[in-house]
């Protein structure tokens, strides 16, 4: 069953791979710089009355928060805290509280 180009498997299909792997080639014999084919664009070639602007929230977790001069190439830590269980797996979800998987 096919979903637009793309098989169920997640492909596309053999002509279009042929393409993709006939422009590979191309640019590695011929050399081309894959910036060449696409236009190039920086933060200046934009106006400023396109600029999007994002509005700074402070964030609560890091309200009070002492950032070591070695932190950039030694890490954080926190203190110990005793834990209930084995973690096995843990995550730190958005809002700052942890979720554990464990026994």
């Amino acid at each position: 069953m096919k979903t637009g180009n793309i098989n169920q498997t997640g492909f596309y299909n053999e002509g279009q791979k042929l393409i993709a792997k006939l422009l590979i080639v191309t640019m590695l014999v011929l050399d081309i710089p894959l910036l060449q084919l696409m236009p190039y664009a920086s933060a200046a070639d934009v106006p400023a009355s396109q600029w999007v602007t994002v509005p700074v929230k402070a964030d609560p977790m890091m309200q009070g928060l002492n950032i070591p001069a070695n932190a950039a190439t030694q890490g954080m830590w926190s203190g110990v805290y005793n834990w209930p269980m084995n973690a096995i797996h843990t995550a730190v979800m958005p809002d700052g509280r942890l979720l554990s998987f464990g026994s």
